[in-house]
């Protein structure tokens, strides 16, 4: 017998965004949930957008694609972060799954036709992790297994010379050996985008909100498998999202990371041997 449809709610939280990038986005994001509806596998749809700021200019266009994209657009007073803002836009969904999305994660048309025919065949998967692609360059290593402090040090900040020094120990963290083609559970997800089933969600807490950026998807991964939930690598659903790294983002996103990483390692410890 045929599953029913799902509906499924949206939260995508932008702050300073590029906004010819987000457009590409939600285009996306439309395109693919046409063909999910036309698929028969997905019901409604419903997209909330955080705006994290800064200020009214970005307001006023964040104000113009929302409109334009039947979203409801939330304007927190203050940017408490990635988990505040996506606990709020997903705080009141009754929706059955929800798709945590970044703005520069573009999805395939097909995408989510694959990810909620994945959650439909099976109850025990509480997360779908998309194989993520930069473009030529093949697949992102998104999925993860349990870091530890000097691995995420050398991620991080390391000098070329003691990354490629630790090039097998980086290469294990970031599962290298991960078979891109194929199907299957891993420990750890990235946020840039999650397909999640909404009651493993909502049991898990949601986001801890104590991580304002960097961890809160690790930290989520625990909660979810810790709740007997399965965190499933999906290689049919498949993103584009444009590569960065922390190093080279500044010394506020470095701060950022190095106290979320404090947090992480206080509350799970170092379980690198998982």
């Amino acid at each position: 017998m045929k599953p029913p449809s799902t509906r499924l709610a949206v939260s995508l939280v932008a702050h300073a965004p590029d906004f010819a990038l987000l457009e590409e986005v939600l285009s996306a994001l439309d395109e693919a949930v046409a063909r999910a509806q036309a698929d028969g596998v997905l019901g409604k749809m419903r997209l909330t957008l955080v705006d994290h700021g800064p200020g009214e200019s970005a307001r006023a266009r964040l104000t113009a694609l929302a409109q334009a994209y039947r979203a409801e657009l939330l304007t927190p007073a203050a940017n408490r972060g990635f988990s505040a803002g996506h606990n709020l836009g997903l705080r009141d969904a009754a929706e059955e799954c929800f798709l945590v999305l970044n703005p520069d994660a573009v999805l395939d048309p097909v995408a989510l036709s694959k990810g909620l025919r994945a959650l439909q065949a099976d109850p025990a998967i509480a997360l779908i992790a998309p194989r993520v692609d930069t473009g030529p360059g093949g697949p992102q290593h998104l999925c993860k297994r349990e870091p530890d402090p000097w691995t995420l040090f050398l991620r991080g900040f390391g000098p070329a010379w003691l990354r490629q020094r630790n090039r097998e120990r980086l290469a294990h963290y970031a599962m290298e050996d991960l078979d891109s083609e194929r199907a299957q559970d891993v420990p750890l997800a990235s946020g840039c985008c999650m397909l999640l089933r909404a009651a493993a969600f909502r049991a898990a807490g949601g986001f801890d909100e104590r991580f304002f950026l960097y961890f809160e998807d690790f930290d989520l991964c625990h909660a979810l498998r810790s709740g007997g939930g399965r965190i499933r690598y999906l290689p049919e659903m498949r993103v584009r999202h444009n590569p960065g790294g922390t190093a080279a983002k500044g010394g506020s996103h470095r701060r950022l990371f190095l106290a979320s990483a404090w947090k992480y390692f206080r509350k799970h410890g170092n379980r690198s041997q998982e």
